[in-house]
């Protein structure tokens, strides 16, 4: 029984588990085994089938192990090759269209891949991810580094705590820019949620870094225009500029999340009047603080 997979995508008709657990039905998931270095395939057709998935029937499902110690974290379609990020390596899983073998591996990448599933980026002829060793770019063909101008950067990201679990990155097509959450592992020892972005220009090549508590980025468009009759608009308004592209209707706006639940529209400050407010407005909330003690 394939129990549940780190990545399910599908690809020319068939829906493929990466990084499985599988194990006899009557073992339970409790007894599944982690088959990490493993893409597991169905049927060609309807995946929900009873015999999809199975592997002893020519023509149904099957499996085929990357010929690797490492683990997959993530994978992302790249024109119409789906590139897969192993731990400290980068592959492609590339149809070859045989029936009962439409897959093969090819190695990439022998010293760069990803640590984080959430990290990756899509760009039109590569993606980006965040490794152990670097931030890269990566398609069909090699993977190359981008942060050359920041190479001590990535040592800070924080491995403890699951940190490199956290790490989630979104792409700004308005403002050309890429960012990044990450526990910044010079803060505390004990830190186990995000607590920097950094940010990356891809126009000009520039970094920088934020002080904020994100822990998932995310896309939000708003339903409605906002228009010169709206009810929550002032006519000497001086937050909202009427040719802003972002007041349109499914303006593709960042939106960001903390462990504490409030959702936020990312680097945003567009006023009170400009309609486009979410409720949930406070950042993080203080819970440690004792009204009983009477201060010294």
């Amino acid at each position: 029984t394939l129990f549940t997979a780190r990545i399910l995508v599908a690809y020319y008709g068939r829906l493929l588990a990466l990084n499985t657990f599988e194990g006899t039905t009557a073992g339970g998931a409790g007894g599944a085994v982690n088959f990490f270095n493993r893409c597991r395939f169905s049927q060609l057709g309807s995946p929900i089938a009873a015999d999809a998935f199975r592997s002893d029937q020519f023509g149904k499902g099957g499996f085929l192990d990357a010929p690797t110690n490492e683990a997959i974290v993530g994978a992302m379609f790249i024109k119409n090759t789906l590139i897969v990020e192993f731990e400290q390596s980068s592959w492609q899983l590339r149809y070859v269209g045989e029936y009962g073998f439409p897959f093969v591996w090819e190695r990439v990448s022998a010293d760069f891949g990803s640590e984080s599933t959430f990290s990756s980026v899509l760009f039109d002829n590569h993606m980006l991810a965040v490794g152990d060793k670097a931030i890269v770019a990566v398609n069909g063909i090699g993977a190359d580094r981008i942060d050359l101008d920041i190479p001590d950067q990535i040592f800070n990201f924080k491995n403890a705590n699951n940190g490199v679990k956290r790490v989630f990155g979104i792409r700004n097509y308005q403002k050309e820019i890429v960012y990044w959450n990450y526990a910044d592992a010079e803060t505390s020892s004990e830190i186990i949620f995000p607590n920097k972005v950094l940010l990356y220009n891809y126009r000009n090549n520039t970094w920088a870094i934020f002080r904020d508590n994100v822990t998932a980025f995310g896309n939000f468009q708003y339903s409605n225009n906002l228009t010169w009759d709206s009810l929550s608009v002032i006519w000497d308004s001086d937050d909202v500029t009427w040719d802003d592209a972002e007041n349109q209707s499914l303006f593709p706006a960042i939106v960001s999340g903390n462990q504490e639940g409030f959702v936020h529209l990312y680097q945003e400050d567009r006023g009170e009047g400009s309609g486009f407010l979410l409720q949930e407005e406070p950042s993080l909330s203080i819970r440690g603080v004792d009204l009983t003690v009477t201060p010294i």
